[in-house]
């Protein structure tokens, strides 16, 4: 089955929040949610575990080792797999990362606009936002690195970084990214990356 020969009249009878929510005449572009057809050899290991009514609580198997060997195969990096830890989902992720790292009421720094749930993940972690907006310039969204520096020497202990940027959509130069680095060292500030879409991305 090709992109193309899933319609949305067929999407629009999934029964997934992205579908269910609002009216039909809404395109549901606030999710991200894949609407391709699944590829076959992961239909095939689910249809299997159907068979065998395998629906219990799973254990991360050898996930750690595979993500180690992606990140070297796709980044060029190479992961000790006792440091890769699986978790539900990436809220999840951030969640027991600000727990485990900083204090309450710690300041996060996040770049609004951005992906919704940070602003209810901060806070449940027992920390607190603080936000500094993306810059618009022309049509494009920028990082204000001279409010991030502010933020950063106001206090603020972490900063919530999304690359790519979700929802703009902008993948950060490594200039930009090469800045942060400098500001969090320099102020001595943990940089969590919600980087969940970076596979997705075009080399170079």
């Amino acid at each position: 089955m090709r992109p193309q020969d899933v319609s949305l009249p067929e999407l629009s009878l999934r029964r997934s929040m992205k579908w269910r929510r609002y009216d039909p005449d809404v395109l549901p572009l606030h999710v991200a949610e894949t609407d391709l057809p699944t590829a076959e050899p992961i239909r095939a290991v689910l249809a299997e575990m159907v068979e065998r009514g395998d629906f219990g609580y799973p254990v991360p198997g050898d996930l750690p080792e595979v993500y180690a060997d992606f990140a070297t195969w796709r980044y060029g990096q190479r992961v000790d797999p006792a440091d890769v830890h699986v978790v539900g989902d990436v809220s999840q992720g951030i969640y027991v990362a600000l727990r485990l790292l900083l204090q309450p009421g710690d300041g996060v720094v996040i770049c609004p606009p951005v992906y919704y749930p940070f602003f209810s993940t901060i806070p449940a972690a027992g920390c607190r936002a603080v936000q500094v907006p993306l810059r618009r310039d022309g049509g494009r969204y920028e990082l204000d690195l001279s409010g991030l520096e502010a933020a950063f020497a106001g206090g603020a202990r972490a900063f919530l970084l999304c690359s790519p940027h979700n929802p703009v959509g902008r993948l950060w130069s490594a200039a930009d990214l090469t800045a942060v680095a400098d500001l969090a060292d320099r102020y001595d500030v943990l940089v969590v990356a919600d980087e969940i879409h970076a596979p997705l991305t075009y080399d170079g």
